[in-house]
């Protein structure tokens, strides 16, 4: 994002953003608020970015056929929204591997991320996901 783009959309006039990058002019918090909130991403552009990188993870802790539901799969997700995952894990698969699967892509995503096994979908809930869930 160039300084005039970043003036666009935070209301900080282009010289102050200028200033402030070279060290002239002291940032404050107020400042860095209003360029954190006009930077931030929603998850679903992330998951878009970072499409091959999920499939590999998955694929490194036992899962394949990633789907996301829930907000980002509707398309009304916001910068606060998490990312909700379903995947499918071959038979030998631990809870570790769960575990280690979440964490490794809250990591690369930087965003909440919540992985639920397709073998734990059961009931109103598991055809509510079943019928929002999207391939990554």
């Amino acid at each position: 994002m160039t300084q005039a783009q970043l003036a666009d959309v935070t209301g900080i006039a282009q010289p102050h953003l200028s200033a402030y990058e070279s060290g002239a002019r002291t940032v404050t918090p107020r400042v860095l608020d209003m360029i954190e909130d006009a930077t931030r991403v929603r998850p679903s552009e992330l998951v878009r970015r970072y499409r091959d990188e999920i499939r590999a993870l998955a694929c490194k802790y036992g899962a394949d056929s990633p789907r996301v539901f829930g907000s980002v799969a509707r398309g009304t997700d916001t910068p606060d929204s998490d990312i909700d995952l379903v995947v499918r894990f071959r038979p030998d698969a631990s809870l570790g591997d769960v575990a280690l699967l979440q964490r490794d892509l809250r990591e690369l995503l930087g965003v909440p991320v919540e992985v639920v096994s397709e073998g734990a979908l059961r009931g109103r809930f598991g055809h509510r996901v079943a019928a929002d869930a999207v391939p990554v």
